[in-house]
């Protein structure tokens, strides 16, 4: 038969009976310009779909239908060649399934690992933090009530001053003042994740390493207050080691871009106290903190002067006199095209130096540590994107 009615009948190409031909599994014989595919043809192809059935690569196939080409009725010791590479194909697979199970095991492991992260517990606000919740108005200590706790804390809550009129909630284990939702573009965990390619966590890394060697500043310090918290703090590792007498405050003004700081935390199961405070112009608690962090917030202030980020003005509530200060922050250089374009006020490193005098931070140590023009990416202002920015670290403090 012709090739085409040949290949209807095995339910298979044309190319594929070619490519058969071609590797002489299949004798078509040439009948004027066709060729026929005949009786013979029709069993070599039975045995080869058997074998790939089998798991047989086209090699081993070409070698046991040669052998049995050789003879017209298969003897004792082609027979048992023919076994030999059957055999040979069996431990071959039961090797394989071996290995695939091996594999599913590590899967199924690795898939447990995951659910078993996903179900730790919800960090609650501490119970041993509870007296430092006062009326931000009156000073007054906040009553609970219709508190739902764990082991964790109390992870969903209402604190109200019963003096004046103030209130707030406790909503998954975050303090939460703001009766809105701040939403702001690109602050999402996913968006920022998806700049923060390689280049950009090499440098978030080694501004960590640089902020880490304050020695001082973290063995000596107590109550560690994050202003405007964000996922650059868990980018920078800065969170490797928490001691179990700490405690660690995260203040942010958008609810979304504090939980997923506060799952990020969750999820490293660290030692110590957390709190996580989500406001927009006043905080509840008294003051506590004798060291504060600031990552990039002061810029945030400077350019909006508004509320896309916590502003330092308003945590200074919490913090006590004379505590320690460690931040970082980018600036315009020389080599930026825009800087005669936009307020210097905003993005000159002078400018930025006299802002913290002014809310009251004296500078102590000031060190420029590289530049990038991958940081605007980060930024909610399109216009600083490229841009060759300036990063300084710097260590205070507060009077």
């Amino acid at each position: 038969m012709k090739i085409s009615q040949f290949a209807k009948k095995f339910k298979t190409k044309i190319t594929t009976i070619r490519y058969y031909t071609d590797k002489n599994l299949l004798y078509p014989k040439l009948k004027g310009s066709y060729y026929d595919y005949d009786a013979s043809c029709e069993k070599d192809m039975e045995y080869i779909i058997k074998y790939k059935q089998m798991g047989f690569s086209i090699n081993e196939i070409i070698k046991i239908i040669t052998y049995k080409r050789f003879s017209k009725t298969l003897n004792s010791i082609e027979i048992e060649l023919i076994n030999n590479i059957l055999e040979d194909k069996k431990s071959e697979l039961h090797s394989q399934i071996k290995e695939l199970k091996t594999r599913i095991e590590y899967i199924d492991t690795f898939s447990n690992e995951l659910e078993l992260q996903t179900k730790k517990e919800i960090y609650g606000f501490p119970f041993s933090c509870v007296h430092l919740l006062i009326c931000p108005h009156c000073g007054e200590q906040l009553t609970l009530y219709e508190c739902n706790v764990t082991s964790k804390g109390i992870v969903n809550g209402k604190c109200k001053c019963v003096t004046c009129i103030y209130e707030c909630t406790i909503e998954n284990g975050i303090i939460n003042c703001r009766e809105d939702r701040l939403l702001i573009k690109n602050k999402s965990e996913l968006n920022k994740l998806n700049f923060l390619n390689q280049s950009l966590c090499e440098q978030f890394d080694y501004l960590g390493s640089k902020i880490k060697t304050l020695k001082d500043f973290w063995d000596k310090g107590n109550v560690f207050l994050f202003n405007g918290a964000d996922i650059e703090i868990i980018s920078m590792s800065l969170l490797d080691k928490t001691e179990v007498n700490k405690t660690y405050i995260f203040t942010e003004s958008s609810y979304d871009v504090l939980t997923d700081v506060k799952i990020k935390v969750e999820a490293k199961n660290l030692k110590g106290n957390f709190l996580f405070i989500c406001h927009k112009d006043i905080i509840p608690l008294k003051k506590c903190a004798d060291r504060l962090i600031d990552l990039f917030g002061i810029n945030m202030n400077a350019i909006h002067a508004s509320e896309t980020t916590c502003n330092i003005d308003i945590t200074k509530e919490i913090i006590l006199p004379n505590s320690k200060f460690c931040g970082t922050y980018f600036h315009c250089t020389s080599e930026n095209r825009t800087l005669n374009t936009i307020d210097s006020m905003y993005m000159d490193d002078n400018s930025i130096t006299k802002i913290y005098n002014n809310i009251g931070i004296k500078i102590q140590t000031k060190e420029l540590i590289g530049q990038s023009n991958e940081l605007g990416k980060l930024l909610p202002l399109e216009r600083y994107k490229e841009e060759l920015l300036g990063i300084t670290t710097v260590t205070g403090i507060l009077s």
